[in-house]
């Protein structure tokens, strides 16, 4: 009787100690897990904010471009304007 008691005490310190051991490891797991998250959202937000420079950046060329075309219509208008005046005066 004496023996199974022995026995069922050690089994039951066995238990615990790998218990102790799942906790840990799990614990371990969540830190793990919840630092990857944090880190995939930071990636997730830097993505985001490259893609909206890009865009804003990509909305600032096409300003500069329909200026630059609205300049050379009026630069053209203005030759065009200089040699009609030419023209006439000639």
């Amino acid at each position: 009787m004496y023996s199974i008691l022995l026995q069922t005490q050690c089994d039951l310190l066995e238990l615990r100690d790998a218990h102790a051991k799942l906790r840990t490891t799990n614990e371990k797991l969540r830190r793990e897990k919840e630092r990857y998250e944090k880190e995939r959202e930071e990636l997730r937000q830097m993505a985001a904010g490259r893609r909206r420079a890009e865009q804003d950046e990509e909305r600032r060329i096409n300003i500069l471009l329909e200026q630059v075309s609205y300049f050379n219509c009026v630069l053209l208008l203005g030759s065009i304007w200089d040699y009609m005046i030419l023209f006439q005066s000639g």
